[in-house]
């Protein structure tokens, strides 16, 4: 079952983790092939830990951000670009 992360009530869609799901989802990538890509990188990070992630249960370190960045072909700056843009448009 998702959650929504929840901040005074409104849903903040400018969440990392809503960032990392969207680019996710945009590359056509499940959750388990995502996770052999950020091998391939160098650095596993599980299926289960990218589930974590997208559901805002955990916070990555800046090397999970750094690897999952990679294996989606982005960078962590335009990452967080994407979610100051989301908010600044809210």
């Amino acid at each position: 079952m998702r959650r929504r992360i929840e901040r005074a009530g409104s849903p903040v869609e400018t969440h990392y983790s809503v960032v990392l799901r969207g680019r996710r989802e945009e590359k056509g990538f499940t959750q388990r092939e995502l996770a052999r890509r950020t091998e391939e990188c160098g650095v596993l990070v599980t299926a289960a830990g990218i589930s974590r992630l997208e559901l805002g249960d955990r916070t990555p370190t800046l090397i999970t951000a750094c690897v999952l960045a990679d294996a989606l072909g982005t960078t962590v700056d335009s990452m967080v670009a994407a979610c100051a843009a989301a908010r600044a448009a809210a």
